[in-house]
């Protein structure tokens, strides 16, 4: 059982989630595009593309908008996302 509270709730109630199988900016609710815009995360036309990348990718979506997230002008690493190097070696 999860240590999260909802569903230690539910489950205590007999109801059984699967796993999840979509990451949370998926969930449309949980993420606002235009809230990023208003806050200066994500610029206008940014928005427009990865609200159309949402509509038919996940996960996709949730690579893109880590690719393009800024706060203060800072974003995630880029290291995690330049993995070619890695799999052209034959380390996995």
């Amino acid at each position: 059982m999860s240590g999260d509270v909802h569903v230690r709730i539910c489950e205590s109630l007999g109801v059984k989630f699967p796993r999840a199988n979509h990451p949370l900016p998926g969930i449309l609710p949980l993420f606002s595009l235009k809230q990023m815009v208003r806050h200066g995360y994500i610029k206008e036309p940014e928005a427009e593309v990865l609200s159309a990348v949402r509509y038919h990718n996940h996960l996709l979506f949730d690579f893109v908008l880590k690719r393009t997230l800024r706060v203060d002008q800072k974003g995630f690493s880029t290291a995690p996302f330049q993995t070619r190097k890695f799999f052209l070696s034959g380390s996995g």
